[in-house]
């Protein structure tokens, strides 16, 4: 088999695997409701790391959950200066 065809049977054993925990934690209510928010971004965090370890390595791991991390803090410092915006402009109509 070529490496790409490895790579991909990888990655759809880790997406299977990955998905199958998931959702058996959540299915069998094994975490109460108070870490669904936690155990939803460590779910996210090990599988961009483990899609990022199968397709280039460490290297790619690091930069997959970097920049993810870099877009959400992006995405949230727009979102409050948007929301603070709305706020400020509220204020002023009102």
């Amino acid at each position: 088999m070529s490496s790409d065809t490895v790579k991909f049977i990888q990655f759809a054993v880790f997406i299977l695997i990955w998905a199958v925990c998931g959702g058996y934690i959540v299915e069998a209510r094994l975490l109460p409701n108070s870490f669904a928010l936690p155990f939803g971004i460590f779910w996210l965090v090990v599988f961009l790391a483990g899609v990022g370890f199968i397709v280039q390595g460490w290297e790619g791991m690091k930069l997959l959950v970097g920049n993810t991390l870099l877009m959400w803090a992006i995405a949230i410092a727009i979102g409050l200066s948007i929301g603070y915006g709305l706020l400020q402009a509220s204020d002023r109509i009102l």
